[in-house]
């Protein structure tokens, strides 16, 4: 068997997977993705109007499958031992900083927390916003001209910040101080 043909078998046995996996339409893909990740449909879609009896379209369909299956760890929940931060090690560790991360779709952006109030948002291949931001109780809240205000609980493990919505372990975004 030709290298191309191991992984083209390879794709079809991975594809035979995750089509199994998912094939009630609303499963959970725990064979391929990370746990939090669910098909909100049945995946044969991907392969409709592709030859599949064709090798390089299993491996490209395969590889489609699994890219949007990419581990999420800017989303990830913060790791057990991440304190939560108070007001004042809010402000202390946010104001003068300037903060990176990446969106669900992948895209990087920044934001930098001016003592002021003010904080500017850069996301990679778009125009700065200016936001503002503050310290309300145990949470930093922020005001978007593109979306309603968001108030964070804040975790904080060496340079790392996890913005996670208060209540939950659900994780907003998960940033490295730069």
């Amino acid at each position: 068997m030709c290298v191309i043909e191991e992984v083209a078998a390879s794709a079809v046995r991975l594809l035979s997977r995750y089509i199994s996996v998912g094939a009630d339409g609303d499963a959970t893909e725990r064979a391929i993705c990370p746990p939090a990740t669910t098909i909100k449909r049945g995946p044969l879609w991907i392969t409709k109007g592709i030859d599949m009896n064709k090798p390089m379209n299993v491996v490209i369909t395969a590889m489609f499958v699994i890219s949007g299956c990419a581990s999420d760890s800017a989303h990830s929940p913060a790791p057990p031992d991440a304190t939560v931060a108070s007001t004042d090690q809010i402000q202390e560790v946010l104001s003068g900083k300037r903060l990176s991360s990446v969106t669900h779709k992948g895209n990087t952006f920044s934001m930098t927390f001016n003592p002021d109030g003010s904080e500017i948002f850069e996301e990679f291949g778009s125009q700065a916003q200016r936001e503002r931001w503050e310290v309300v109780g145990d949470q930093v809240c922020i005001s978007s001209p593109t979306y309603p205000r968001e108030c964070s609980q804040v975790k904080v493990r060496g340079r790392d910040i996890w913005f996670v919505v208060p209540g939950t372990t659900r994780t907003r975004n998960h940033f490295t101080v730069q």
